[in-house]
């Protein structure tokens, strides 16, 4: 299994037949908030995952017009492709 973590908020894991995007939730377990990874959606590659993760950021952001969008836009795909950079980077 892989795991990439894209960012406090979301990684792509998977297993041997899909990709997952999982979503961070704070649970209240015995009176501590615990993170727990969420999976909100499934897709046969690791593109399909990438893509539809880095829409939804930008989609879900709170940009206003074309120049606020234009920066999310940007700020999505430097987070992606860092977050890519480093697991290929960690890689054998």
């Amino acid at each position: 299994m892989t795991t990439i973590p894209i960012s406090g908020r979301f990684q792509i894991t998977s297993d041997q037949y899909q990709w997952v995007v999982q979503k961070c939730r704070k649970r209240n377990k015995q009176g501590r908030l615990v993170d727990e990874w969420e999976s909100v959606s499934f897709y046969p590659s690791f593109e399909g995952a990438l893509v539809s993760l880095g829409e939804s950021m930008v989609r879900n952001s709170n940009a206003v017009g074309y120049a606020q969008a234009h920066a999310r836009l940007q700020y999505v795909l430097t987070t992606l492709s860092r977050a890519v950079s480093a697991h290929l980077d960690e890689r054998p």
